[in-house]
């Protein structure tokens, strides 16, 4: 049985049985024909992240939390309190200690939380332990969404500069980046957008991420 990714901008889609995975997501933001249209939003030239407040962040948050429970008809709701919010570096392995605290046997795999896929029976009970550590670990809510364009523009070069560079120095051949606006095109249509690591196995990947890195420093918004 495979294993499924949650990360902290898709927790809340992560569920399933032990037909379908509880949820996926490329840990590194294919082309598409190029349109006008695409670049609104924090596809936007010069768009970065939103400047919060801490009570506008837990108040961003709250919301977040109040759809996920809404969604996954998750009631009555458990009494928690909310812990601080961590960063991306930091929510990975505060969620893992989480989940398994909960009696789920999960992992950290690439930046993100993994675990297996679990019975149907058992659905309604990861939904509950999805709600408790989104309210007890909680990641800052901003990164829900796609990277802002200035963030996005420091990922690829860092892809392009970086770790493409590391990944064929460790032996592996890997297909030349596509253009900067082909790549963001691809990204903010939702697609799966170049990777160095996507012609790298499974495995092998995983471990070329410690040495040769997966997010462009500073892309993630301060935590106020």
């Amino acid at each position: 049985m495979g294993s499924a990714v949650c990360s902290a901008a898709l927790l809340g889609g992560c569920s399933g049985t032990i037909d379908e995975p509880i949820g996926s997501v490329d840990t590194l933001p294919s082309t598409a024909h190029q349109s006008a249209s695409w670049e609104t939003g924090n596809a936007a030239p010069g768009a970065d992240w939103p400047s919060y407040n801490e009570a506008e962040l837990v108040a961003l948050h709250e919301r977040t939390v109040k759809e996920f429970a809404e969604f996954r008809d998750i009631d009555p709701l458990p009494d928690l309190e909310r812990g601080p919010f961590l960063n991306q570096a930091e929510w990975p392995q505060a969620q893992t200690e989480c989940f398994q605290d909960q009696g789920f046997d999960v992992s950290v795999n690439g930046g993100a939380v993994s675990f297996p896929r679990v019975p149907q029976e058992q659905s309604e009970a990861l939904d509950l332990v999805l709600y408790t550590c989104m309210v007890k670990v909680p990641a800052d809510p901003r990164v829900s969404d796609q990277l802002p364009r200035v963030q996005a523009e420091k990922q690829y070069a860092y892809l392009v500069e970086v770790v493409a560079p590391c990944i064929r120095n460790e032996g592996y051949a890997i297909a030349e980046a596509p253009t900067e606006i082909t790549w963001l095109e691809s990204y903010y249509s939702g697609q799966s957008p170049w990777d160095p690591y996507g012609e790298v196995p499974g495995e092998a990947a995983l471990e070329l991420v410690q040495t040769c890195g997966e997010h462009a420093p500073g892309i993630w918004p301060e935590i106020p």
